[in-house]
């Protein structure tokens, strides 16, 4: 027999019942009532045990203090009493919340709870505490503090156009920021860094960011910090330059290459086509190398702005004259 005959089956015993069915709605009855009686004669007996929670509220001076953790809300009591009364307090009724005021939390982060019984039994007439499982209740509350620190980039996430370099310094605006937040956490805060998701310059840059990822219960005076910066193309160049020597104890040593193609990047700004003085390539007599009869070319930038200066080989070899 199916679920669905068995449940119409049923349905017609109430519909029209059979003296079968008559004696077994007075045997559910009968059940019922007994059980009712049961319970509420239970429930009228004194020297129950049990446990329940028992609702507090921690507060504080919120203008001078913030709480970094979720601040307990509830005292667990092991309570004797008639079983309408627990039954009561179980289900939270005739309990008024306990407000537990802390006047300096951060020098003390937590309550004896035996300072507060005497309050929580008067709440709790005429059941009585038999047991508090917990000493204390404990807390963590932290003095609420300012702090200016300054204002970094990570010009690691600044990608700049092929060829393209910042002229100067990026400008910040502004260049620090006011934190408010806990002491701990503000005393391990020595700056702030953000990071702009800028990509492709190729010309003076100005934008904002969103100051965002501030650590938890930290806030600062402003929202948005201003970035700038100044852009400059730098050129690839190539050019002959001599190689210079420098200690040859005679002239019937000499060495080759004589002449060195260079290539080097410098600024738009700073490159003169007519000077032909931007580098210097020289050989030391001094750093003379026996082994393979080479020696080191240095390069000496006339200019601190030329850059990568790349060239083949990099020693010369020393040859006698004729």
């Amino acid at each position: 027999m199916s679920a669905e005959e068995i449940i119409e089956k049923f349905k017609k015993s109430f519909q029209t019942p059979s003296r079968k069915d008559e004696r077994l709605k007075v045997v559910l009855i009968c059940v019922v009532i007994s059980t009712t009686f049961w319970f509420f004669s239970a429930l009228n007996k004194d020297n129950y045990v049990s446990q329940i929670s028992f609702p507090i509220s921690i507060s504080y001076d919120k203008e001078a203090y913030i709480a970094t953790k979720p601040l307990p809300e509830r005292l667990t009591l092991e309570v004797s009493g008639g079983g309408w009364d627990l039954m009561t307090r179980s289900f939270g009724f005739n309990m008024e919340t306990l407000d537990v005021y802390v006047e300096r939390p951060d020098s003390r982060p937590f309550v004896l709870v035996s300072s507060l019984r005497s309050e929580i039994a008067a709440n709790l007439e005429p059941v009585v505490i038999n047991y508090i499982p917990n000493d204390s209740i404990k807390f963590d509350i932290q003095r609420k503090v300012e702090k200016t620190v300054p204002v970094a980039v990570d010009e690691s996430q600044i990608r700049l156009d092929n060829n393209y370099r910042i002229l100067e310094g990026i400008r910040v605006r502004p260049d620090s920021v006011l934190l408010t937040g806990p002491e701990e956490t503000l005393a391990s805060i020595e700056e702030i860094l953000v990071t702009p998701n800028v990509r492709g310059v190729d010309a003076d840059y100005s934008g904002t960011i969103t100051l965002e990822n501030l650590p938890e219960f930290v806030s600062a005076n402003t929202k948005e910090i201003g970035l700038s910066f100044p852009v400059v193309r730098y050129l690839k160049i190539t050019e002959s330059f001599p190689v210079q020597k420098k200690n040859f104890p005679i002239d019937a040593i000499d060495f080759e290459p004589k002449r060195l193609d260079v290539t080097y990047a410098i600024s738009e700004l700073e490159f003169d086509a007519t000077d032909s003085t931007e580098l210097e390539l020289t050989v030391d007599f001094n750093n003379f190398d026996p082994a393979d009869s080479t020696i080191y070319i240095e390069v000496e930038k006339r200019n601190p702005k030329i850059d990568n200066v790349t060239f083949t080989p990099l020693r010369v070899k020393l040859i006698k004259n004729d």
